[in-house]
């Protein structure tokens, strides 16, 4: 299995929510034999879209822009498995994330008019079948309590994207609380569970609901999270 793990925290290495998406590989590796290409954008030359739809007329498939994207393009073609590692930020993806995945439009036919999506297809249709045949993860944590209605706006523009059930999703809560120390024990159990979804995904190709939901419970409850919050914005 060929997965490609793209890192888009703008805390690089030190991102929590990489932990959790480190967790989930070695959760896949423990199943099957796989090889890992990592991908950081903050290392990465990505200029932003420019919208001249180029790519779906004069250069089909093709980006006008050179730079890093054509690289990791082709590695996003030749992975089994994509793993989305992100932060959410003001309830969406961080810059660098949305950098990338405006950039991924070549991979998409042109706008074919239609009046509105169907459930489970792509608004735009994929420009090569094995498309398909990947599988996307996106693992993302968040600084708030809980997260259903937090990715409310996420979720809406990955189904645009992927097409509804298409992908697999991790949110967790409390993200901050994946650097404090003093709950080691509790993280370490967390991780653990993540690392027994990378194998439930390794073996299944999705994640239940139970999985998932197991995934998204806080750490602490919304009144000591809010202490320790307290403590770290109020100075």
């Amino acid at each position: 299995m060929n997965i490609l793990l793209v890192n888009g925290s703008p805390r690089a290495e030190r991102s929590g929510t990489l932990r959790i998406a480190e967790s989930f590989v070695e959760g896949i590796s423990r199943v099957c034999e796989c090889k890992v290409d990592t991908v950081a954008l903050y290392k990465k030359n990505i200029l932003p879209c420019t919208g001249c739809f180029s790519c779906w007329s004069r250069t089909p498939g093709e980006c006008v822009i050179k730079d890093d994207m054509e690289d990791i393009r082709k590695s996003v073609l030749g992975a089994d498995v994509i793993i989305e590692s992100f932060p959410l930020y003001f309830f969406g993806m961080p810059s660098l994330m949305k950098q990338f995945t405006d950039r991924m439009l070549p991979l998409t036919k042109a706008y074919g008019y239609e009046v509105s999506p169907v459930s489970a297809k792509s608004f735009h249709e994929f420009r090569y079948e094995s498309l398909l045949k990947k599988k996307l993860v996106v693992v993302s944590s968040c600084g708030y309590t809980e997260t259903d209605k937090m990715y409310g706006a996420l979720i809406s523009q990955l189904d645009l994207i992927c097409g509804e059930g298409n992908y697999t999703h991790i949110f967790c809560p409390q993200g901050e609380l994946l650097h404090v120390n003093e709950l080691k024990r509790k993280l370490d159990e967390y991780f653990a569970r993540v690392g027994i979804a990378g194998e439930i995904f390794a073996r299944e190709g999705f994640l239940d609901n139970e999985t998932i939901n197991s995934l998204k419970t806080p750490l602490l409850t919304p009144k000591a999270f809010e202490m320790l919050a307290r403590s770290h914005w109020v100075k």
